[in-house]
Formats: structure tokens, C-alpha cells, sequence
């Protein structure tokens, strides 16, 4: 799940509940200006229980986090932004 900066905390929340939902251990890789406020966050999710390993923070930059899109291992990517960032 790859975090917009302008929405830092609520679009990835709701795609890292489905993806729990649903079974799967997700990585979030959140935007660089804003990556502190989604490891706050894992940390809350910590103290009310969840298992420190159910999610993966990926803090990067642009060249790992367009491996991690590249990835064949990797079977959905979900992220939001411009259809020029999609390209």
C-alpha cells in the first residue's frame, strides 16, 4: 500500500483494513514528507494488541518503492495519486 502525502493517514488505514480483512500481510510504504505519521500509527495499533508482525513499513524512496511495484512476487500494488504517477 503506497500512502499519498496529502492524505497520509486515512486512504491507507481503509486499504490496510481490507487487506487484513482479507488475510494478507501488507507493506505500507508511506510518502516521504509524512512517513512518521504512519509509523505513529503501527505503533498505536502495537499497544491495542495487533501482532508487531501482521504489517510491514517499508520506508524509502523512489527507487525501492518502484522495485516493490516491480515486483512479480508481489500480486496487487494499491496506492493513490495522479494517472501520471499510475505510468
Amino acid at each position: 500500500i503506497i500512502a499519498p502525502f496529502n492524505f497520509p493517514l486515512e486512504i491507507p488505514v481503509l486499504q490496510l483494513m481490507g487487506a487484513l480483512f482479507m488475510g494478507n500481510k501488507p507493506v505500507l510504504k508511506p510518502a516521504e514528507k509524512c512517513a512518521l505519521v504512519m509509523e505513529q500509527f503501527l505503533h498505536l495499533l502495537h499497544d491495542c494488541g495487533m501482532d508487531k508482525n501482521d504489517v510491514d513499513l517499508l520506508n524509502c524512496q523512489g527507487p525501492v518503492a518502484e522495485s516493490l511495484i516491480l515486483n512479480s512476487n508481489i500480486r496487487l500494488t494499491q496506492f493513490t495519486g495522479s494517472s501520471r504517477v499510475a505510468d
